[in-house]
């Protein structure tokens, strides 16, 4: 009984294979990856205990940046996997060189990331956006999906060769940027004069039109609709057919430069009033000049339409 109870436990002891709790790992010469790191697997042909290789073979042994080769000592690889390995032995022999992978991101994505930017910056604008030029293809590090293009305009304008700025980015990090410059060869329906629009008329529906004109740096860029022009008054003279925007125009004012002006004096329910010209426009709270009938300049502020106050 004893005997055999011997022979099994040597049976036992043949049955376990050589190397249990050990790994070997044999480095490779070089390898090239699309990855930000390289894991044991990766750089090494493994072979030993199964279950240990399972627990080592994916753990990253080099984090890898740039295009420059990295190369990888077996010292290294045995640091990087440190207290993983357990009670187990791993035995690293050899040197590989890592490399990265390149992509190479052309001129026509490059262009193409740029155009839709410049079509979603001004949408309702018809005609052609076309690349100019660019600063040329990029060669990024492969990081094993495709990286996102973000173009942005340096220009304001929304007309003519405008440059924007495209930037290759693999999640929040930037690998490149390139230049890109577009022609934009672009009309919009913009609002123009129906007539010509002399200094301080109030603008109404009828004097103004829709037509599509090209967009230049000297239309502008702002986005309004004619009823942010009706009711207002023209700053200065507007040609029939000239676009016409906000900046053009302003509230009209309360009162009118050479208009009378009533002038008023009020102090603890005392009142007086005279008569006065206005030698300027003026809004509601604003101090004009007002000449009186007997001739005297004098200060006033707007208080109401033909308005305004002397002790203000």
């Amino acid at each position: 009984m004893l005997r055999a109870a011997v022979l099994f436990a040597l049976l036992a002891l043949l049955a376990i294979p050589a190397g249990a709790g050990e790994v070997r790992a044999r480095l490779r010469p070089a390898i090239s990856l699309a990855a930000t790191s390289a894991t044991l697997a990766d750089v090494a042909e493994l072979s030993g205990d199964p279950g240990l290789i399972a627990i080592l073979a994916p753990l990253s042994v080099q984090a890898l940046s740039g295009m420059a080769p990295v190369t990888l000592e077996a010292a290294m690889v045995r640091m990087a996997v440190g207290a993983a390995a357990g009670k187990g032995q791993l035995l690293v022999t050899g040197t590989c060189t890592i490399t990265r992978r390149p992509r190479l991101i052309s001129v026509d994505a490059l262009g193409a990331a740029a155009m839709a930017r410049a079509a979603a910056d001004l949408p309702g604008a018809t005609g052609e956006i076309s690349v100019l030029r660019t600063s040329g293809a990029l060669v990024v590090p492969d990081e094993g999906v495709a990286p996102t293009l973000v173009a942005d305009a340096l220009d304001n304008s929304k007309g003519g060769d405008v440059p924007f700025r495209v930037r290759v980015l693999h999640g929040d990090l930037e690998l490149a940027r390139a230049l890109v410059t577009l022609r934009l060869a672009r009309t919009r329906v913009q609002i123009v004069a129906a007539r010509t629009i002399k200094r301080g008329e109030v603008i109404g529906a009828g004097d103004l039109r829709d037509e599509a004109i090209p967009i230049t740096r000297a239309t502008g860029n702002l986005v309004f609709g004619a009823a942010d022009l009706i009711g207002k008054a023209a700053h200065g003279e507007i040609q029939a057919g000239a676009p016409v925007n906000p900046a053009l125009v302003g509230e009209v004012p309360e009162v009118r430069s050479g208009s009378a002006v009533t002038l008023r004096f009020v102090r603890d329910g005392f009142a007086l009033s005279a008569a006065g010209e206005a030698l300027s426009d003026g809004q509601h709270g604003e101090v004009i000049r007002i000449r009186r009938a007997d001739g005297v300049v004098v200060k006033a502020q707007v208080s109401a339409p033909g308005e305004a106050l002397v002790n203000f």
